[in-house]
């Protein structure tokens, strides 16, 4: 189960990033999206570090098997981003 996520990047910036979860497979499609009511669930705003709750996210649930996808939108500044889960067992 997906708790919360961290986002940092290498310098102060704004970038959103989509992760696409898929079992089995590829993730390669918008119809494979984590979100939170259609939005992307992870963005920094004129920030180098962000952190966030996963509340409204449409798959916290993570089983075997499972291949998660990351995509990140326009950034102009940010060119390295770490993601960090924290996931527990169900």
């Amino acid at each position: 189960m997906v708790k919360s996520w961290t986002l940092s990047a290498d310098v102060a910036g704004s970038v959103t990033v989509a992760i696409w979860k898929a079992n089995a497979s590829i993730p390669t499609s918008a119809g494979n999206m984590c979100s939170t009511n259609g939005t992307v669930g992870i963005s920094l705003v004129g920030s180098q570090y962000g952190t966030g709750g996963v509340s409204g996210w449409n798959c916290t649930s993570i089983t075997a098997g499972d291949v998660l996808g990351f995509v990140t939108g326009t950034s102009g500044t940010c060119a390295i981003l770490t993601i960090g889960l924290k996931v527990t067992a169900s």
